[in-house]
């Protein structure tokens, strides 16, 4: 892990927006309403950051973000801003889902070598987004890729969940109650500041994972 890594880390996908860094071991982050005026907030939020660091967005090393299931403006917003900031710049990029980042921190909690199964309801709809990942060998791997699905069947046979709901289903396993959170995506992302990628080989996950349904 690259303890040295600066990150900045960028969380749009509810109705609050948040903006974070990670500088010389400490976190700090700014929220603010996620609404239209949200584009104009983040600029001005990184503007404020860099000018009390003293510092300018070259000094970041990795840019991280939320990457659904959320808002759809939101997650087209962070996907556009840090591909764009870091195609110019040559910064490294850690996208990380909403259930990825609960699976985090059920995980953190329960140190289970089981799958762990993630699920976030749809705000507008029956239905639910489902991912099932596993910490193996020092790493996660994703058993599941991230799904919207009509029932919880596809997850039902998991013994460890953990949803930002609590659910009928987290009743009878190893259920737990977490919602995705920017100290998790500035942790995830000081693990995988190694393993990152760069622009020229990721793609918009929130495209890409059946992450976009819009909120």
């Amino acid at each position: 892990m690259k303890t040295s890594s600066r990150i900045l880390a960028f969380d749009l996908h509810a109705n609050d927006a948040v903006v974070a860094s990670y500088l010389d071991g400490k976190q700090s982050q700014y929220s603010f309403p996620n609404d239209r005026n949200t584009a104009c907030r983040v600029q001005a939020t990184i503007q404020t950051m860099l000018h009390a660091t003293n510092l300018s967005i070259a000094a970041f090393d990795v840019f991280a973000y939320h990457c659904g299931p959320g808002r759809f403006s939101g997650l087209r917003l962070a996907a556009g801003l840090v591909h764009a900031m870091a195609f110019v710049g040559g910064q490294r990029i850690v996208p990380c889902s909403g259930l990825l980042n609960m699976a985090l921190q059920a995980y953190a909690v329960s140190q289970t070598t089981l799958p762990i199964a993630a699920i976030v309801p749809h705000q507008q709809s029956k239905g639910f987004y489902c991912a099932v990942y596993q910490y193996r060998g020092g790493q996660w791997v994703t058993i599941l890729e991230p799904v919207h699905v009509d029932s919880l069947s596809v997850v039902e046979g998991y013994d460890c969940c953990v949803s930002n709901q609590r659910l009928p289903l987290l009743e009878h396993k190893d259920g737990y109650v977490f919602s995705p959170n920017i100290s998790t995506l500035l942790d995830y992302a000081m693990i995988q500041a190694d393993t990152s990628v760069s622009t020229k080989n990721i793609q918009l996950d929130y495209l890409t994972k059946n992450l976009f349904k819009p909120n």
